[in-house]
């Protein structure tokens, strides 16, 4: 990780994040042309801990090698996040109509789904959270590899219910699974081997107190949370900034939520919130857009939990609405 991260802010001694990203991006090309292929040089460049430079289907990045998720997903099938991207701003047109208007990133990673949400036409700016620095530090670059920064707003906090610095604990494989630590989970049960990851402080801000800073507070029409587990205390710290028609999408990870005792309370906050929802991953191109009663939420998280180890570690995206009678509620 300190390798990345000094790599990374010391390619070559530019002011900007763009004059940097654009000579990272020229330079390891070069390294890289003609043989970042396929899996076999993936292996090589996580042996040497280093930054990966592709483009795939018109969008540049800039990867960490070291992660066996969100890096071969894009480096190998060309997209992370594209596809679900395209679902949410479909259903959100069938709920609330066709708009333009601000798109919250929280918990934004390298930025796959800040590109694509950035480069949507609905989309006016796009605020991306991150609080992880090297996370952080691809994701700056990649919106400026695009050309996005005047579209898009890098923040690199954690966000949640309450605002200062906050435990953050590190997974090496897997870029996407870095998770804010509370106090309740810091004796619970590591089936994950949690227990063995690496912690550091980062800071957290609730996005009421962003976003009441803000000299023009803009009304947030989409809202896209993975925090890992984390998404009670994010909804919770925004009751100001989400509204009825709001479009937002949270990971749902019961797991996770159970560990860090947020999981009863998570559950309570979406029925207090919301009536309905869908689970993402059920919704296709070309399916009839049929929401489920949010009490039905209860069942979900059993079945999510499961009787058995394997079962503990799946999730769900939930598009969550606030409908009344008649509200896009058939098709």
């Amino acid at each position: 990780m300190k390798k990345l991260r000094s790599l990374l802010c010391r390619i070559i001694p530019f002011p900007s994040w763009r004059q940097r990203a654009v000579s990272l991006y020229s330079i390891v090309q070069d390294i890289c042309r003609g043989r970042i292929l396929k899996r076999g040089i993936l292996e090589w460049y996580r042996k040497n801990e280093t930054i990966i430079a592709c483009e795939r289907n018109g969008v540049k990045y800039v990867l960490a090698s070291h992660c066996r998720v969100i890096t071969p997903t894009i480096f190998q099938d060309g997209a992370f996040e594209t596809t679900e991207m395209h679902k949410f701003f479909k259903v959100s047109e069938h709920f609330h109509g066709r708009r333009n208007g601000v798109f919250l990133d929280v918990g934004a990673n390298i930025g796959s789904g800040t590109l694509t949400a950035a480069q949507h036409p609905m989309v006016t700016h796009v605020y991306a959270f991150e609080p992880n620095p090297l996370n952080y530090a691809l994701l700056s670059a990649n919106v400026c590899l695009n050309a996005l920064n005047e579209k898009v707003t890098t923040v690199n906090v954690a966000v949640g219910n309450e605002s200062g610095t906050i435990d953050f604990s590190l997974c090496k494989e897997n870029s996407g699974d870095h998770r804010i630590v509370t106090t309740d989970e810091k004796n619970t049960v590591c089936t994950l081997n949690e227990d063995t990851r690496k912690t550091i402080s980062v800071k957290i801000i609730t996005l009421n107190d962003y976003f009441r800073r803000a000299a023009d507070f803009p009304h947030i029409s989409y809202l896209w949370v993975d925090t890992q587990g984390f998404e009670y205390f994010v909804l919770s710290g925004a009751d100001q900034v989400i509204r009825k028609d709001t479009s937002v999408v949270v990971e749902f990870w019961p797991y996770q939520m159970a560990r860090n005792n947020s999981l009863d309370k998570c559950l309570s906050y979406m029925k207090a919130h919301f009536t309905h929802f869908l689970i993402m991953q059920n919704v296709n191109t070309d399916s009839t857009l049929t929401p489920t009663i949010i009490g039905e939420l209860d069942v979900l998280s059993q079945k999510l939990l499961g009787a058995e180890l394997g079962a503990s570690c799946d999730y769900v995206d939930l598009f969550l609405l606030n409908l009344s009678e008649g509200d896009g509620l058939t098709t």
